[in-house]
């Protein structure tokens, strides 16, 4: 018995959200790799031992229209400040999954470093290439192969070796879909 859907037609729509985004560079042979793997795999069953309580296919075969990456919001200070917990700590704003650096309270430190991953600094560049893919391995897990290949952007958060920031660091995703 197979441990993945064989549903050839949502695979490959999932899989061609990947066709439209943007992404550095470095990120894409990460990327392909995971889409071959996902290709391959395909989505998991109740009979994969990660997944046997999990009915994906219930959740699949529901009709979603479109599969499409969602546009930042408008927010202005004030409405990401109502959201926010109630004691002193800095906060990192992500807006549909993209990070804002405008609406976040960041660490003033040489050694605390919080990047958008599309704009990233040559060091901050090459700690991210040594990492991306890895934390998370694709290639053991079907859906962190469809999360990988359709990976687009996200924050780099980078603490020198032996430092400790002042006071805690939220980290607030925002939608509005």
């Amino acid at each position: 018995m197979s441990q993945t859907l064989d549903t050839p037609s949502i695979n490959q729509k999932l899989l061609a959200v990947q066709e439209n985004l943007q992404a550095p560079s470095w990120q894409q042979a990460v990327r392909n790799d995971a889409k071959l793997s996902f290709a391959t795999t395909g989505l998991p069953t109740a009979r994969n031992e990660s997944y046997k309580y999990s009915n994906i296919e219930k959740v699949i075969n529901k009709n979603f229209a479109d599969f499409h990456v969602p546009q930042a919001a408008a927010l202005d200070p004030e409405q990401v400040s109502q959201l926010q917990a109630g004691f002193d700590h800095y906060s990192i704003i992500m807006v549909n999954g993209a990070f804002s650096p405008a609406l976040s309270v960041l660490p003033a430190s040489a050694f605390v470093t919080v990047e958008d991953l599309g704009d990233l600094t040559e060091k901050s560049q090459s700690t991210a290439e040594r990492l991306f893919g890895k934390i998370a391995a694709y290639e053991q897990d079907p859906l962190t192969n469809l999360n990988t290949a359709n990976f687009q952007n996200g924050i780099f958060i980078d603490v020198d070796k032996n430092q400790v920031i002042d006071k805690p660091v939220c980290i607030y995703h925002i939608t509005d879909t």
